[in-house]
């Protein structure tokens, strides 16, 4: 599954490593929007999993 981390994750235990970033504001409130869906607990590893799932269907690669 793909997660997007916008806090501390105890279940990595900090041995991940953080990549792709938001390219403008409109990114961030987007993610920021994302995190504070309403979740519920589905199993140890997925104990604030969204009620409704949350896909994303289109990322860009920007060079820089």
């Amino acid at each position: 599954s793909d997660l997007l981390c916008v806090d501390n994750c105890g279940h990595l235990d900090g041995e991940y490593a953080g990549f792709g970033k938001a390219s403008d504001e409109k990114s961030k409130e987007l993610i920021k929007e994302i995190s504070e869906v309403d979740t519920g607990y589905l199993s140890p590893m997925f104990a604030d999993f969204p009620y409704n799932v949350i896909s994303i269907k289109t990322i860009e690669i920007i060079e820089e």
